[in-house]
């Protein structure tokens, strides 16, 4: 790779689009953006284009966040221009390092442009901090280049030739308040407390009822608020969001506690975590 002149602009110019439908849903809003060959990133690593975008596109999610007035569900990733030799599988367990030696005769390879590579859905809250997400989508990223990349799968990056950012609104499944049991769940005897609480604390008060347990009136909070403070919610802000992000946050404030979350159904209940 040639040296980066640091006197050009890195900044990339995003344009969004709004309800866009990508794959099976509607996102409301992607960013797009393609990397002009002046960027001096462009035939870099990714990682470093990556690191070297941080700032901007935290900021637009950060941005989106504040106009949509949402929790979000957020995808970043890149697309690539990669390429490799048509017989890259000839020479694999060969010692010849003659049949290595590169070829720029572009007819000898196979070539796929804009080839996308992004990262799972990550939740983003109002409390969420942006580079931890970040750094996941880095991860994710990394992941999937490496499945792409091993195996004597002979696919080397030629170019970055773009990012994307595509944002969800999303309204995240909490424990707030008591509500009363759905219908068709049994009243009695169905392994369910159902906690009778009027403030937005339901998940603790139900954490707290499995640690103190009572044969009487186990629904009732009254004497549970002595051990209010037991737990751990640092950083956790009240309804707690049942997002795994959260609940590994959790357990991990909270090291002796593994959180089972269940939904029901018509055949009973079903275990989701």
């Amino acid at each position: 790779m040639g040296r980066i002149d640091s006197n050009i602009s890195q900044y990339l110019d995003f344009e969004r689009r709004d309800h866009v439908k990508i794959g099976g849903e509607i996102v409301d809003s992607n960013f797009i953006t393609i990397v002009p060959s002046t960027n001096p990133h462009r035939y870099d690593y990714y990682h470093n284009f990556l690191l070297e975008s941080r700032e901007q596109i935290t900021g637009i999610i950060d941005s989106e966040r504040t106009r949509l007035n949402s929790s979000l569900k957020v995808r970043i990733g890149i697309y690539l221009t990669i390429k490799r030799a048509k017989n890259h599988q000839e020479n694999l367990f060969t010692d010849d390092a003659e049949a290595f030696r590169d070829d720029n005769d572009d007819n000898n390879y196979e070539v796929r442009y804009n080839f996308p590579c992004k990262s799972r859905n990550m939740s983003v809250f109002p409390s969420t901090n942006l580079d931890d997400i970040y750094d996941v989508a880095i991860m994710r990223i990394d992941e999937k280049l490496d499945n792409l990349f091993g195996c004597g799968s002979g696919w080397t990056i030629v170019a970055i030739a773009g990012a994307f950012i595509e944002i969800i609104k999303y309204t995240p499944l909490t424990a707030s308040g008591f509500l009363p049991l759905p219908e068709g769940m049994p009243t009695r005897c169905n392994g369910v407390i159902n906690i009778q609480n009027s403030d937005n604390k339901c998940f603790m008060w139900c954490v707290l009822r499995a640690l103190h347990p009572t044969p009487h009136h186990p629904e009732r909070i009254a004497n549970l608020k002595q051990y209010e403070n037991e737990l751990n919610f640092n950083g956790i802000e009240f309804p707690v969001s049942m997002a795994e992000t959260t609940i590994r946050k959790f357990e991990r404030q909270n090291p002796n506690i593994l959180i089972s979350i269940s939904t029901w159904s018509e055949n009973g209940l079903v275990p989701i975590r």
